[in-house]
């Protein structure tokens, strides 16, 4: 039984349309759990590498194109699946009209 069966079950969802959207939600919250990490371990190997300021620079740039990127669009892609009433930041229309 997948961890998503599992959930589903012990919440009563019998339908197959509630499995497949907790599958979708477990496997949404593990690209976006990686993609968390990935951008940990890059931090940290910038944090502990000895680059001169032009090189780390550059590394910046890189580690936002790829890691940054990467975890942005988990982020958003769980944005879209949990309901906002349970969704712990603010989403686009609170940050620009709101705060």
């Amino acid at each position: 039984m997948s961890r998503a069966e599992y959930y589903a079950e012990r919440n009563g969802c019998a339908c197959a349309s509630a499995k497949a959207q907790v599958e979708k939600l477990c496997v949404t919250i593990d690209k976006t759990a990686g993609a968390m990490e990935a951008l940990r371990r890059a931090l940290h190997a910038l944090d502990t590498a000895h680059l001169g300021e032009k090189a780390r620079a550059d590394a910046c740039r890189a580690l936002r194109e790829h890691e940054m990127a990467a975890l942005r669009e988990a982020a958003d892609e769980l944005e879209e699946l949990v309901p906002q009433t349970y969704w712990p930041m603010p989403d686009y229309c609170e940050l620009l009209f709101d705060l």
